[in-house]
């Protein structure tokens, strides 16, 4: 004898409808946030890079006025108001040393030449 329990069936059917719907409506809610937070990363992205050029074009106007400044046409007539000379061949001072030391912290120190 077949006995049938349509309504626990039904009650069944009825869960599985809720969790595939559930299931789809989660999955298109996650789908349009993703989405969403593409668009607002790509859009961050093009700010940043403009940002990016307009720094880039700055450092070199400064670097350009940098090495205009520091231009040896533009410090002659800033040595010739300060007096300074221009020397061909400077001397420079020297320290008498031995030949094969060395100092260190202010002690000499005997250069170890090692045998080949």
């Amino acid at each position: 004898m077949t006995h049938l329990q349509p309504q626990i069936q039904k009650t069944r059917i009825r869960f599985l409808e809720a969790v595939t719907i559930g299931g789809l409506a989660l999955f298109a809610f996650l789908g349009v946030s993703f989405y969403n937070q593409n668009v607002n990363l790509a859009s961050v992205i093009a700010d940043r890079k403009e940002e990016l050029k307009i720094l880039l074009a700055a450092n070199a106007d400064l670097k350009n006025r940098l090495y205009e400044l520091t231009d040896s046409k533009n410090l002659e007539p800033l040595i010739l108001k300060m007096g300074l000379i221009k020397v061909s061949r400077p001397e420079y001072l020297e320290t008498q040393s031995r030949p094969g030391a060395t100092t260190f912290h202010g002690a000499e120190v005997e250069e170890k030449r090692w045998l080949d």
